[in-house]
């Protein structure tokens, strides 16, 4: 029977082939957050990165198989040779793609994207038999091309390639209460959100709710569809810890542009759903945190990052942050409540959104994803009498 092999086992197998494949160990290292093997240079700088999702998804699927295994092992060092996108962009036309990433992928401006339902952005792929790369603003340059002119093409192509034949499961006691699911058999459904067109015209109760869970999944129910609803989460669940997830984040369709959606406090799943997302958002604004500390550990006058802390085992979930008198200025998480003071007693607690109203003096919007506040002094004790104590939920 075969062992098993986790995400962690099969990084440390790549690496160890890249270094026998010449690369220097110093050189190499793990991104956790994207998943992905970085080569850097003497100086520190990124010369190249290896993103493994894909990868580890094909080599689980190969279990037993040796042989093939040891093919996508042989691929992946084969990647740090020069030679990833033809010269020529008539060569490249045909397999340029597009693919939807979680927008927390994109660490630089390296790759030019169109971010959509706050946590997801569509980019520009080339489709390789045996993987997927991503077209950089370097290559675009070489081939003479504007990323707009690029993805056009890719979304002309990929819609060609696309017979838009969806599963649709139903309530026994009501037909109209359902969910459509699409899954390609190639490695972009996700990418099929951006179709944004058909996705409407699918019939549903209520406002149209998509769910882009995991790469080879797209999911459509409607805001007044609960076995919809019922169906679509329970799919997402069993998605999330497979290669290739995505963020469970529901979005609402309005006319062409995706929007994060919160079912009603008081809708059956909402606690579920918002579960889910705290789950994922705590994994984010932790990554998040850990870059911040670093890049303002050396800093004079450094700003403290504010912890995202959630409260999943509840009925009603939630997630809040925490602002102590002697650590201003710092940088808030968006999250749902904000505990001010000092010690085990905070002086208030107040809803996010109460606070922004009551503080916005002492408030700067800081340009970073995911989204924080900067507090840039202690509100005075006439402010925190105001914000007083929210009664959090259940």
């Amino acid at each position: 029977m075969p062992v098993e092999v986790t995400q962690e086992d099969f990084a440390v197998i790549a690496a160890d082939a890249l270094i026998k494949g010449g690369v220097e160990k110093e050189a190499l290292s793990l991104d956790k957050a994207r998943y992905s093997l970085v080569m850097k240079d003497a100086l520190g700088r990124p010369l190249k990165t290896i993103f493994l999702a894909n990868f580890f998804d094909r080599y689980v699927q190969a279990a037993g198989d040796d042989e093939g295994q040891a093919k996508i092992i042989s691929q992946i060092v084969g990647l740090t040779g020069n030679l990833d996108f033809p010269k020529d962009f008539e060569q490249a036309r045909p397999h340029l793609r597009i693919q939807v990433k979680e927008r927390w992928w994109f660490e630089d401006d390296k790759y030019t994207r169109i971010d959509f339902g706050e946590h997801f952005s569509a980019t520009l792929a080339y489709d390789m038999p045996d993987n997927i790369l991503y077209v950089d603003n370097d290559t675009l340059d070489a081939w003479a091309v504007t990323f707009d002119e690029a993805f056009s093409i890719a979304h002309r192509q990929l819609a060609e390639m696309t017979e838009f034949a969806f599963s649709t499961y139903r309530s026994e006691n009501n037909k109209a209460d359902c969910c459509h699911f699409f899954s390609a058999s190639d490695p972009y459904s996700s990418a099929r959100a951006v179709f944004t067109n058909i996705v409407n015209d699918l019939p549903v109760l209520g406002d149209t709710l998509v769910l882009v869970p995991h790469r080879d999944h797209l999911f459509i129910t409607g805001s007044e569809c609960n076995f919809g609803l019922r169906h679509s989460l329970n799919a997402v669940k069993e998605l999330q810890e497979q290669p290739g997830s995505l963020p469970p984040i529901l979005l609402k369709l309005v006319d062409e542009f995706y929007h994060p959606h919160e079912l009603p406090i008081d809708h059956p799943l909402h606690g579920e759903f918002k579960s889910l997302q705290l789950q994922y958002l705590d994994r984010l604004y932790a990554a998040q945190k850990a870059e911040l500390d670093a890049r303002f550990e050396q800093v004079t006058g450094k700003r403290v990052v504010s912890k995202f802390h959630c409260a999943y085992d509840r009925v009603n979930p939630f997630s809040s942050t925490y602002v102590g008198k002697k650590l201003v200025p710092c940088l808030l998480p968006k999250s749902d409540y904000i505990f001010f003071g000092e010690g085990e007693q905070p002086e208030a607690i107040c809803s996010r959104f109460r606070a922004e109203a009551i503080l916005k003096d002492k408030l700067r919007a800081i340009d970073c994803y995911p989204k924080r506040i900067e507090v840039i002094e202690y509100p005075n004790p006439a402010e925190i009498e105001a914000m007083g104590f929210d009664n959090l939920p259940s």
